[in-house]
């Protein structure tokens, strides 16, 4: 008899047993199955360490504990922010009421772009030279909100904390911007210390990186029922992972490594015909890089014979607030590739931080508060 789960996972079509909690997930009209809450909680891997190392996710269910409701105000205030900008709401005024008597962040301007469909709106905030240590201006803090698909039907929504130029990622640079944009993210949210602040998270970070990080390059996103996004990774250079924290509602994930995804790729696609060339894992992995692969973007994202694979194997997670998500990346052949369903009849609330290594301390930074 198989162990108990915390959740598993009914095809498309099959009837839920009653008196069960369970989380239909669809995307982007893509019936996935029904995910079924078992009896048993969820528990973090026996060897976190390993895990980690070995680009598997690692959950840490429930860690943010009673800090949550302390911060419930800050959540709330979050949670209704998106859903005005859903019914067309600047983000403009709600930056600016944000940073309210915050000094010494100043806004410094807005861009719309027009030749990215899910960009919305980019504010810019800038510290004056006199607030640093350096006596030089900090220039291109940013909150961008945006869309996170293409598809009008989806209304899943993030706000990004960066600087500098996007195009040529100047965010993945070691500098002073980056402890400044951090400390902005955290006078705009202040839930993100749920995450920043918290104890078990960046004790297990310390203890696997063997070396000072920071969590950064926050994404505030709220994913509505119905959407979420497909399937990606975060092996950029420098970049060590992602922390995902569910704050409000739900999200269910899958999520494994690269490797092993190839693997189940290629079995899905014998077992259903899908093109030759993909039914080994050498041909999905070599098709992993190729951006334009619609046959591979197909059985990733709109097969729900995979979403029932990678359940199986125990590669579906589903996060409820105060659960911490930890995806590895050790480059791009040893990282954690995940998606997400939006589940539930609400918009939910969550955070996303990129992992690391720290920026050199840095005098002069405003109080967190």
């Amino acid at each position: 008899m198989p162990a108990p789960r915390p959740w598993h996972l009914l095809p498309p079509g099959d009837v839920p047993p009653r008196g069960r909690t369970t989380l239909p997930i669809v995307r982007r009209g893509i019936d996935h199955g029904t995910v079924i809450l078992g009896d048993v909680e969820p528990t973090p891997p026996e060897e976190p360490d390993a895990a980690f190392a070995a680009s598997e996710p690692v959950l840490i269910p429930g860690v943010l504990g009673d800090a949550l409701e302390v911060a419930d105000d800050h959540v709330v205030a979050t949670w209704q922010a998106f859903e005005g900008f859903r019914e067309g709401a600047r983000l403009l005024p709600e930056v600016e009421a944000r940073l309210e008597d915050a000094a010494p962040f100043l806004y410094a301007g807005s861009s719309f772009d027009l030749e990215e469909p899910r960009e919305i709106e980019k504010v810019f905030v800038d510290v004056p030279a006199a607030d640093t240590p350096h006596g030089r201006r900090i220039r291109d803090l940013w909150a961008k909100l945006s869309w996170i698909a293409e598809d009008e039907a989806d209304t899943s929504l993030r706000i990004r904390m960066s600087f500098g130029h996007e195009a040529t990622k100047d965010w993945l640079q070691p500098e002073v911007r980056a402890a400044w944009t951090d400390a902005l993210t955290a006078r705009m949210f202040p839930e993100t210390r749920l995450v920043t602040d918290n104890e078990v998270v960046r004790g297990f970070l310390g203890d696997v990186l063997a070396a000072p990080h920071r969590l950064g390059e926050c994404i505030v996103y709220s994913n509505a029922p119905g959407g979420g996004a497909v399937f990606h990774h975060d092996a950029d250079p420098g970049q060590h992972g992602v922390a995902i924290a569910q704050l409000l509602g739900a999200t269910v994930w899958l999520a494994c490594p690269r490797a092993e995804l190839a693997v189940h790729v290629a079995a899905v696609a014998a077992r259903i015909g899908g093109p030759q060339r993909l039914q080994t894992a050498e041909g999905v992995a070599s098709s992993f890089d190729v951006a334009s692969d619609a046959d591979l973007y197909r059985l990733l994202n709109a097969t729900p014979e995979l979403t029932r694979e990678l359940a199986e194997a125990e590669r579906l997670f589903v996060l409820r607030p105060g659960d911490v998500l930890i995806l590895p990346s050790h480059g791009p052949e040893h990282c954690a590739w995940h998606a997400v369903f939006g589940v539930g009849a609400q918009p939910s609330l969550g955070l996303s931080f990129g992992i690391f290594d720290a920026v050199p301390e840095m005098q002069g930074l405003p109080p967190r508060r």
